[in-house]
């Protein structure tokens, strides 16, 4: 098919209006609008023409965060689940997101692994499992169930390591002791390393960083921030460090809850949109109605309550992970001000898939995969194409 009069939104940067065709799923050729004739010979019928006037052209979202969605979390350890949770990403514009664990038992986790390495759903892209504990503190530990936290001995390490095939992103603790020969393994295998829901200090993180960590997972949610220890000495944690070493990458939850506005608008400053993710950390309770959820597996998770706009874990006042897709979180930014659309989109394509070294996705350009939202002024989703097709139109 060929994508005509469309602008394309690629490296943070707006073209004028160009064509773009696909060919086999894959970008094949990109060019100016004044170089399209319908009289040439291989232009499709009319019927493989979008129209894509008033509209700009920019990768599939990738999400490299999220629970679940549409009553169903990755812990359920359900092709169905994964099917329901692909198709919610679908719905709002994400082609590619990473099905993140729950601190549990082994051999839940072990589940959830098995059933993404066996089924392939039938809606977006499936990157992989971004194991979200159980390598974590217990001081900053947020809804992550306290009775699973473990530390990385001989057993656990094995562990990632059997299932680094699926395991493309692991969050881990800088301070839990043990935690740099598990770094150093994951980046061996090619897992990207994140830091999250830590109690550490700058020694620690700086060490986390020298073998390997080059994220840092929801910053200002569970991530650690300036504390002593035995001394009066103070040490910046993670969320500083995030902010200050151009060598992270931070995930944000930029739903106006978890990070308010101008926060956002203090990490927008100090990061610079090519190192900051947007994330959804989306729960089952995500495109569902207000009311009482698990967080994680139905039969041990966490029990979290819906109300409004936010998920808090229950009877808390604190957050548990967000109800909100990141296509909103891009909209949220464009209308309020401040952040240009081809920041914000840059955000949930090319900064997400260059935080996890994919190459294939993440800009519109020739030889990547043929994910591609139509996106309006303001940001809103107007059409997702996967793999060369069109499988969402809201026009």
């Amino acid at each position: 098919m060929d994508i005509i009069n469309v602008r394309i939104i690629s490296n943070a940067c707006i073209s004028e209006e160009s064509y773009i065709r696909i060919t086999d799923g894959i970008i094949s050729e990109i060019s100016p609008m004044s170089s399209f004739s319908r009289n040439s010979d291989n232009i499709p019928d009319s019927g493989d023409v979008l129209d894509g006037s008033g509209l700009y052209a920019c990768a599939g979202y990738i999400d490299i965060h999220s629970h679940g969605g549409y009553g169903f979390d990755t812990m359920d350890g359900t092709a169905e689940a994964l099917d329901r949770i692909s198709e919610f990403h679908l719905d709002n514009g994400v082609t590619s997101f990473m099905a993140t664990t729950l601190t549990a038992s082994f051999s839940s986790i072990q589940k959830a692994i098995d059933n993404v390495r066996k089924h392939k759903t039938c809606h977006g892209r499936v990157i992989g499992v971004h194991l979200e504990g159980p390598f974590l503190s217990r001081q900053n530990r947020g809804a992550q169930p306290e009775e699973y936290l473990a530390v990385p001995d001989e057993e656990s390490i094995q562990f990632v390591i059997k299932n680094s095939d699926v395991i493309k992103l692991i969050t881990v603790s800088p301070d839990v002791k043990g935690i740099d020969r598990l770094i150093k393994e994951c980046v061996k295998r090619g897992i990207v390393v994140s830091g999250g829901h830590d109690w550490a200090i700058d020694t620690e993180i700086d060490e986390a960083i020298n073998s390997g960590m080059t994220n840092v997972t929801h910053i200002y949610c569970c991530s650690s921030g300036i504390s002593r220890r035995d001394t009066p000495q103070k040490h910046i944690g993670l969320t500083q460090i995030g902010l200050l070493d151009d060598r992270l990458w931070v995930e944000v939850i930029a739903d106006g809850c978890h990070i308010p506005d101008r926060l956002f608008d203090f990490i927008y400053k100090c990061k610079g949109y090519k190192k900051i993710c947007l994330v959804s950390d989306s729960l089952r309770a995500a495109g569902m109605p207000k009311g009482n959820y698990m967080l994680g597996s139905k039969d041990d998770g966490v029990e979290i309550e819906v109300a409004d706009d936010v998920a808090l874990i229950k009877g808390s006042n604190r957050f548990a992970g967000s109800i909100t897709p990141v296509s909103k979180m891009v909209e949220r930014l464009v209308a309020r001000g401040g952040v240009p659309l081809e920041e914000a989109v840059y955000m949930v394509t090319q900064s997400p898939a260059s935080s996890l070294g994919i190459s294939d996705r993440g800009s519109v350009e020739c030889g990547k995969l043929a994910d591609i939202n139509l996106v309006d002024n303001a940001g809103r989703v107007k059409v997702t194409i996967l793999d060369g097709k069109i499988v969402r139109n809201r026009i």
